[in-house]
C-alpha cells in the first residue's frame, strides 16, 4: 500500500468538523461549493483530492468528496463522508496496489 500523509493543524480540523456537522451548511457558500481541498500526490500523474463540500439543503450537512485523478482525469470516487480526519483508500489505476491518503492533525 502506498500512503501519503497530510498533517493539518488541530484547530483547522476542529473548525472543519464543525462545518461538516452543520445542517444546511455554510449560508454564504453555494451548493456543492468546495470549502477546502487537500491534495495528495502519489507521483506518476496520480493525485487524490479530499474536498470539503457545502450543501444548501437544510436537511443535509456538508460532506467529504474524495476523488482520485490520473493525469488530471477522474478515475475513482469514494462514497461521500462526514469526517475529515482519517484514511481514504483507493485502488490504483496503474497497478494492484492500494493508495491511501491519511489526514491527521499535528500534536
Amino acid at each position: 500500500m502506498h500512503s501519503v500523509v497530510i498533517t493539518i493543524p488541530k484547530e483547522d480540523a476542529n473548525d472543519f468538523q464543525i462545518i461538516l456537522d452543520t445542517p444546511g451548511g455554510l449560508l454564504d457558500a453555494g451548493r456543492d461549493q468546495v470549502i477546502k481541498t487537500y491534495t495528495a500526490n502519489f507521483g506518476n500523474g496520480i493525485e487524490a483530492d479530499i474536498k470539503i463540500c457545502n450543501v444548501d439543503d437544510p436537511d443535509s450537512s456538508p460532506y467529504i468528496d474524495a476523488v482520485l485523478f490520473q493525469d488530471g482525469n477522474e478515475v475513482a470516487v469514494l462514497e461521500p463522508g462526514d469526517t475529515l480526519i482519517g484514511e481514504y483508500i483507493f485502488d490504483s489505476p496503474i497497478s494492484d496496489e492500494k493508495l491511501r491518503v491519511i489526514i491527521r492533525t499535528n500534536k
